[in-house]
């Protein structure tokens, strides 16, 4: 697999989480760095963006002499590097999955709004998987929002029988009304998960232990639940429900899933309560794959990691839904094994060689 990201120096997230994660999966990882970057478990020192040539030149030389499977594409940085990756995977045919690495767990911004912009109009349409955590799906439906916003807000009569409520964006197709709040993703991500969230892309790991609490953030799976899902990574399907909460995982799911994305792996680990679970929408239907939450800060890396292992399974040819469920069951075990590891005094990484070492 060819992994696309930028690197992180401490080794605990970025290109370095993502070798250790394909490694871990049984899978040859080549790549195509992006960005240097000066961090460690505590915050980023300083952010270095590659030159969009070096970045285009180091995909080339690796798609055209490895048998690439799969690729992963992590932190971009700018705008230039974006499309410039987008225009190096025009001939290639394998399945891309597209972590939109915007703010690191520290808190510190990794991507531009320019480059987010870039993101949505090159690579959602170009991904096979998008996956995003709360904030990160704030900050593309926001910058996907309708033209009329102004000043942060847009004014609509209240839709007959939902009164006024803040929603995530102004979609296309959405029924008229509701006065719609535009969401800053300088919040977290809080509005979608209705509930106070730890940081960027932090508790339960990105979606590690994956999503949301009981009664924080509803995956709104009426007919999931119904025909039978259960943990750790249960799935069932259900079809898009007209009337679907737009704050509901299924609802931000259907909405990123307009803006071209194949599928979306909508991950609630910033929502609260005891369950984390993550939601895959595909235009077939939708899986939902949930386990318990794991109490620790060594979650450093996790939404990089999360998103190599699956790209790892669908290199070794894996359908979507079972390389999302073997990953994710992977992650759980790095998750529980990570305070072992002791790296760094801030918040460590997971320990992706938890099957391995002893």
């Amino acid at each position: 697999m060819l992994i696309i990201a930028g690197s992180d120096s401490g080794g605990g997230a970025g290109i370095q989480a993502d070798i250790k994660s394909a490694s871990a999966r049984g899978v040859y990882a080549a790549t195509a760095i992006t960005a240097i970057t000066a961090q460690n478990t505590r915050g980023v020192r300083g952010v270095t963006v590659l030159p969009p040539d070096l970045v285009a030149a180091q995909i080339a030389a690796v798609l055209g002499d490895l048998s690439i499977d799969a690729v992963k594409i992590g932190m971009l940085g700018n705008a230039a590097v974006t499309r410039a990756v987008a225009r190096s995977l025009d001939g290639y045919a394998g399945p891309v999955v597209v972590d939109p690495v915007m703010v690191a767990k520290s808190g510190d911004r990794l991507l531009d709004q320019d480059a987010e912009t870039a993101l949505i109009a090159h690579l959602l349409p170009r991904a096979t998987l998008l996956t995003p955590n709360l904030p990160e799906a704030a900050a593309l439906l926001q910058d996907h929002t309708d033209a009329k916003m102004s000043g942060g807000r847009v004014h609509e009569t209240a839709a007959q029988g939902r009164g006024n409520r803040a929603e995530a964006h102004s979609e296309p197709g959405r029924r008229e009304g509701a006065e719609t709040e535009r969401l800053d993703p300088a919040a977290h991500g809080a509005q979608l998960a209705e509930t106070g969230i730890a940081g960027p892309r932090d508790p339960c790991a990105d979606g590690a232990t994956t999503a949301h609490g009981a009664g924080a953030w509803d995956p709104d799976l009426k007919g999931a639940k119904a025909a039978g899902a259960s943990s750790p990574a249960s799935s069932s399907m259900a079809r898009d429900d007209a009337g679907e909460d737009p704050l509901s995982a299924g609802g931000i799911g259907a909405r990123l899933l307009a803006l071209g994305a194949g599928a979306v792996l909508v991950k609630g680990g910033h929502a609260t309560g005891p369950v984390c679970s993550d939601l895959l929408v595909t235009q077939a239907g939708r899986h939902l794959f949930e386990a318990p939450r794991q109490s620790t800060r060594n979650t450093h890396g996790t939404g990089c990691s999360y998103a190599s292992a699956i790209t790892a399974e669908l290199a070794k040819g894996q359908a979507l839904p079972q390389a999302v469920a073997a990953a994710h069951g992977w992650l759980q075990g790095a998750i529980r094994a990570a305070d072992g590891l002791g790296v760094g005094r801030g918040q460590g990484p997971v320990h992706h060689f938890h099957e391995v070492w002893q």
